[in-house]
């Protein structure tokens, strides 16, 4: 389960010369320019534009590249794990390129469908299990407009109650000058994590494991020069 504060979602705004020993190339044209040798064998220089010289190939590798593009899969990376009191956790940003297969945009009543082309998941997995895996293989995953889009967001990632209750997770998408986290408990412990970014797209994100019985007091952010951005008491 789990309990979810969404603040933005704001769009980011020569010529080549060729020798070439047969005269059978002359067939595809170009210029070209006969010379003997003293035995008196001839061979055929051929001038031939980049475009020429290139051919085929390079509308060829264009078309590979794109169509590789096409079929790679999703962008990943962890952006925390560990274990807290014995319990492993991890916490996943998984980026696609185009709605996947099967995937079909929530609808909730007197709201339109969200626009977007790509996709991005936060996975949090706890002691072995996927928070939310009861809503299916996209639960935890919000359409957005391509890799460099914005999904600024906070949750409270847990198995029950919302996320209120047992081992929980603290996740992220920060806003674009977060750095790190610092999470202040209500005894007076800290942990803190810093911000991961998901290479070749502008999302990010961070993840603070919470023990069971442990109750946040502040969740506290701040940029590369270690001066505070924000300051959330609304997680307690």
């Amino acid at each position: 389960m789990t309990r979810i504060r969404k603040f933005a979602i704001a769009a980011a705004v020569v010529a080549t010369a060729v020798a070439v020993p047969t005269a059978s190339a002359l067939a595809s044209g170009g210029s070209s320019a006969g010379t003997a040798d003293p035995a008196g064998n001839t061979s055929v220089t051929r001038q031939v534009t980049a475009e020429q010289a290139a051919g085929p190939a390079r509308g060829e590798k264009a078309a590979g590249a794109e169509a590789r593009t096409a079929k790679a899969g999703p962008l990943s990376r962890v952006v925390g794990s560990g274990t807290v009191d014995g319990v492993p956790w991890s916490v996943t940003l998984e980026f696609h390129r185009t709605l996947p297969d099967g995937y079909t945009p929530p609808s909730f009543p007197g709201m339109d469908a969200p626009e977007g082309e790509s996709l991005l998941c936060e996975r949090t997995v706890i002691d072995g299990v996927r928070v939310d895996h009861q809503g299916g293989p996209w639960s935890g995953c919000t359409v957005v407009d391509g890799a460099k889009d914005f999904n600024e967001q906070m949750a409270l990632r847990g198995l029950s109650d919302k996320g209120t209750t047992g081992t929980r997770v603290l996740t992220a998408q920060p806003g674009a000058t977060v750095a790190r986290a610092t999470v202040t408990f209500s005894d007076g412990e800290t942990r803190s994590a810093r911000v991961v970014a998901l290479p070749g797209t502008n999302y990010r994100g961070f993840a603070v494991p919470i023990a069971e019985g442990e109750t946040i007091e502040a969740v506290d952010t701040y940029d590369a020069q270690n001066d505070l951005v924000s300051h959330d008491t609304n997680w307690r």
